[in-house]
């Protein structure tokens, strides 16, 4: 089995398993992960935080904490499937569903964000291991975008429990390693 094929198919079986969560499951997740970043997030000025998709776990709850905080980041994905950040101030007044059927900035509403001036990023994923390692949605949007910022900058991958593997998960030279996990 090639590492494509691999990563494919602990794609399906996390979806499963964050799929049959129950709500009570979710909602303490949500609490727990509110309670670790706003406490993180006095340390940082600009944090580059995701739009929850299908049963990511939900940041609407520290989404707008940060919004009213001022330090709310969002990323938005270009047609190349390029990255890049962009300062929301609002969330109800500059985002809109993208082509990917993500609510992402509207870029002609929000401000683009050089990379160097992001210090913390809440990297969303299917799956982590021990060592750090992610596996996404499979377009690499996230190890391009990391790779571009500086080395003091923290990626925290961000999720359930539920999504943690014991098998150490096929990476290719491409993958960005994580700084540490925040599964809850």
């Amino acid at each position: 089995m090639t590492v494509s094929e691999l990563k494919h198919a602990l794609r399906e079986e996390f979806k499963r398993k964050r799929e049959d969560l129950s709500e009570d499951r979710k909602r303490s997740a949500e609490n727990e992960l509110f309670d670790a970043i706003a406490y993180l997030s006095k340390k940082h000025s600009s944090i580059l935080s995701f739009e929850s998709f299908q049963t990511e776990i939900s940041m609407l709850k520290i989404n707008h904490f940060l919004e009213e905080e001022g330090k709310l980041l969002l990323p938005r994905v270009d047609s190349t499937h390029d990255l890049k950040a962009y300062a929301v101030k609002s969330r109800e007044k500059e985002l809109k569903i993208s082509s990917f059927g993500l609510l992402e900035p509207d870029p002609d509403r929000s401000k683009e964000i050089s990379p160097d001036q992001i210090s913390l990023v809440l990297v969303p994923g299917l799956i982590f291991d021990s060592k750090c390692h992610r596996i996404g949605y499979g377009k690499g949007c996230y190890d391009r975008f990391l790779s571009k910022l500086k080395e003091s900058c923290l990626f925290l991958g961000i999720g359930f429990r539920e999504q943690y593997s014991k098998e150490i998960l096929p990476v290719d030279e491409k993958d960005k390693a994580l700084s540490a996990l925040f599964l809850f």
